[in-house]
């Protein structure tokens, strides 16, 4: 038995707040500050996914097509933590992502466009190319590119996509994860079996070992 380290992060979501600086500074301070690594932008409670669910309201992190200043101190906390921390853009609609891809990189943080591939947050080449541009890096989920036996059903589930996109943006810009741990998808499962079907489909070993190990580490500064 070889021991793991686990990390964590937050996410932006009303249960702490939303948009609230003060839950990412006690995320980095303190005991812990070493064991955190993501802070998440608004997933559940998003207002792109409210508008996918026909729900009114939701977080948005744009107000006139400018960074909320509540975002704006969260890029300043993340980028004056006492560790590598990194921030994902959840369930963000495109023009969210734009704005805070930009913001990060130009204040030298790490950003992860989330699960690239599922049908709420799906982008296409030609976006997957411009985010890449910009320096950020591409998350692909396995239940977003696989499916669950529970939550797959109905999603826009497209694996050949998430194969073309590791051949044509190369494995140095993507980080693969389970996005998992919820019923019908074990995150120790659901790796494996991403890593089985990749690898199957011609995917090299030196490729998935950079997406699934080497860039996490280098994102997260492990």
């Amino acid at each position: 038995f070889t021991p793991a380290q686990i990390y964590g992060g937050v996410t932006l979501n009303y249960a702490v707040g939303g948009l609230n600086p003060e839950a990412v500074k006690r995320a980095l301070s303190g005991d812990f500050a070493k064991h955190t690594k993501c802070i998440w932008m608004p997933s559940t409670d998003s207002a792109w996914q409210y508008k996918w669910q026909n729900k009114q309201g939701g977080i948005r992190i744009l107000d006139k097509g400018k960074l909320k200043h509540e975002v704006e101190e969260i890029i300043g906390i993340v980028t004056g933590a006492p560790h590598q921390v990194a921030i994902a853009t959840s369930h963000l609609s495109q023009e969210e992502r734009l704005a805070i891809t930009e913001a990060c990189t130009k204040a030298g943080v790490d950003i992860i466009i989330t699960h690239a591939t599922q049908e709420m947050t799906a982008i296409t080449m030609e976006e997957a190319k411009e985010f890449v541009r910009m320096g950020a890096w591409l998350e692909l989920a396995q239940t977003s590119i696989m499916g669950t036996p529970i939550v797959g059903a109905g999603w826009g589930v497209n694996f050949n996509f998430a194969i073309r996109l590791i051949e044509e943006i190369g494995p140095t810009h993507i980080i693969l994860v389970t996005d998992s741990g919820m019923p019908g998808a074990k995150p120790v499962w659901a790796a494996r079996m991403l890593i089985m079907v990749l690898m199957a489909h011609g995917v090299s070993e030196d490729a998935v070992n950079m997406m699934a190990k080497d860039n996490p580490a280098r994102v997260f500064g492990i």
